[in-house]
């Protein structure tokens, strides 16, 4: 238990003047709002043997009437600041290319040189495992999400440079090591 109470003390201390600047700020606050210039709704007595200051009547704001009208014109969905039900992915590639969007085995479109492919997709739907695939070049496995509009921008590599990527396996030779027929398998010592 020591232990634990000297980490206590620590952080105390540790915290002390975040706690008094913090509650310098909140002081400040609270000053200014109380010193600020707003009616008091405190009702003052007068001293005994004086009269009490007459106050002008209240007067109530007269209604203007297209006021009326445009508060009820001015309807508000409960939704209105809600985001749309659907998503859209734009997939594009670089450089621009003639290719195709699979997700699993589902086509998606086809990817053109103008135009990028635009896929509309419900919101929250779950994430999409694609594979943009084009001609001379290696495919490319990606994922889209759906909890917002997104641009997906895949850079393609032609098959002749695919030594230049991060994780590149050299082939293996066409034996892979297997000894020809007549070789002794055992190597002599």
């Amino acid at each position: 238990m020591k232990g634990a109470r000297a980490w206590f003390e620590r952080a105390a201390r540790a915290r002390a003047p975040w706690a008094a600047c913090c509650g310098a700020a909140l002081g400040w606050c609270v000053a200014c709002s109380s010193s600020g210039s707003s009616p008091s709704t405190e009702t003052a007595v007068p001293p005994p043997g004086t009269a009490a200051p007459v106050l002008p009547p209240a007067i109530a704001p007269t209604p203007v009437p297209g006021a009326a009208l445009a508060a009820a014109s001015a309807h508000v969905s409960p939704d209105a600041g809600a985001p749309p039900s659907t998503v859209k992915i734009v997939f594009r590639t670089f450089p621009a290319r003639r290719g195709v969007v699979m997700w699993g085995g589902k086509r998606l479109g086809i990817l053109d040189r103008d135009a990028p492919l635009v896929v509309e997709r419900p919101r929250d739907s779950g994430p999409l495992d694609v594979v943009v695939r084009v001609t001379g070049y290696l495919p490319v496995h990606t994922r889209a999400y759906t909890f917002s509009d997104s641009n997906i921008d895949v850079r393609i590599t032609p098959l002749d440079k695919k030594d230049t990527l991060y994780g590149y396996k050299e082939p293996l030779p066409p034996d892979a090591g297997v000894p020809f027929p007549g070789e002794p398998t055992e190597i002599p010592e």
